[in-house]
């Protein structure tokens, strides 16, 4: 699964600028990416003011109102944002009416993400989870480090 940059701005090389970014925890690979990334875009005239530790369905929400410029956000939460379902769900007609302020610019591979299971459950592998109820969410917060 990938990673979204998603952004409200569009930067060009000639003209420094200041770009704020939210972006999870600082050791997560959310938070990692523009970290490393920083001094990059720098020499592109492209200053990062990096705000750590957001809830980047929130963040995905700011950008589409005009603050911040940018955040590192998972791609499901973009999908549910341009169709008004997941988190999204309650605010599906303001969200579908604003979600065309909003552009992807690029995806980056973000880590390994492991499947986790309840031990009463029983399942044990993939093929023991056929048939069962699958739930999928998108972790936001402190549930950062479970990737």
């Amino acid at each position: 699964m990938g990673l979204v940059c998603a952004s409200a701005f569009v930067a060009t090389v000639s003209q420094a600028q200041t770009i704020g970014m939210e972006s999870a925890s600082e050791n997560s690979v959310l938070g990692m990416l523009p970290q490393a990334m920083a001094p990059y875009w720098a020499k592109s005239g492209i200053n990062i003011q990096l705000a750590l530790n957001q809830t980047l369905t929130k963040s995905l929400l700011k950008i589409a109102l005009g603050k911040p410029d940018s955040a590192v956000v998972p791609p499901l939460a973009y999908e549910d944002f341009q169709k008004g379902t997941g988190p999204y769900a309650k605010i599906a007609d303001k969200t579908k009416s604003i979600a065309g302020n909003v552009r992807a610019l690029f995806a980056i591979p973000g880590s390994y993400y492991h499947a986790i299971t309840s031990v009463k459950s029983g399942i044990k592998s993939w093929p023991e989870a056929k048939g069962k109820r699958v739930y999928r969410t998108i972790v936001t917060g402190s549930g950062e480090w479970s990737i």
